[in-house]
């Protein structure tokens, strides 16, 4: 597994160079990298996954083998007062029961070793991975500013002169609505201005008759009140 990660890595770079000499789409390339290291994470995934089970299964085999020891161990005394032939027949199979609880621990320390190892690898993997995944979103954002600036400063720019030229009428179109909107606005005003003149003329007129009529009645109070002092 370990060779398999180095040669993985080695590829990745190799065919990174290679690629990125001879196609101009780098982020097409970087795509492409990118998904080969997932895919060798996911095989390194799957093997972990097997790798525990495996461990899992190893364990509880290790531990049926010690319940058969004491099983034979406990044999033995009962039968070795009475049957020394029959002990020693338990004897031998509990001698071969610890030899084969001795390969298994031996072969169940190895699992766990690997177990360790693929699970560092994972995480080397996986950093790895966010770091290409970071580094591609990075590139690509600055070259897609890149490409906009460049455009924009490319005075000989189809494109950016048609859409220039675009703005251009659509603005014209648009002055020339408000100019129309801002005379029939006027043409609104006047005529709102008219009536108003007419109504306040109105008003003021009923105040001067007011005024007038009010001081003709004034003056009217003033002879009655001279009258009747001189009787």
């Amino acid at each position: 597994m370990m060779r398999y990660l180095k040669n993985l890595f080695i590829s990745v770079n190799a065919k990174a160079e290679e690629v990125a000499n001879r196609f101009e789409n780098h982020e097409a390339v970087a795509d492409t990298i990118i998904k080969e290291v997932e895919e060798g994470a996911a095989k390194v995934k799957v093997k972990l996954v097997q790798v525990q089970r495996n461990i899992i299964k190893r364990r509880n085999e290790l531990e049926a083998m010690l319940g058969q020891e004491k099983v034979w161990v406990e044999r033995t005394r009962k039968i070795e007062p009475v049957d020394e032939k029959r002990a020693l027949e338990c004897v031998k199979r509990i001698r071969d029961l610890r030899k084969e609880i001795e390969d298994h621990r031996s072969e169940l320390k190895e699992t766990e070793v690997l177990e360790k190892q693929l699970a560092d690898n994972q995480k080397t993997i996986d950093k790895k991975l966010n770091e290409l995944r970071r580094k591609r979103e990075s590139l690509a954002g600055r070259q897609s500013c890149t490409e906009a600036l460049q455009t924009l400063q490319n005075e000989n720019s189809g494109t950016l002169s048609d859409i220039e030229n675009l703005f251009s009428r659509w603005e014209t179109v648009i002055t020339h609505g408000e100019i129309r909107c801002d005379q029939h606005k006027i043409e609104t005003d006047d005529l709102d201005d008219s009536f108003r003149k007419e109504e306040e003329n109105t008003g003021l007129l009923a105040t001067l008759k007011e005024i007038v009529g009010g001081a003709e009645d004034a003056n009217g109070n003033q002879s009655i009140t001279k009258e009747n002092a001189n009787e």
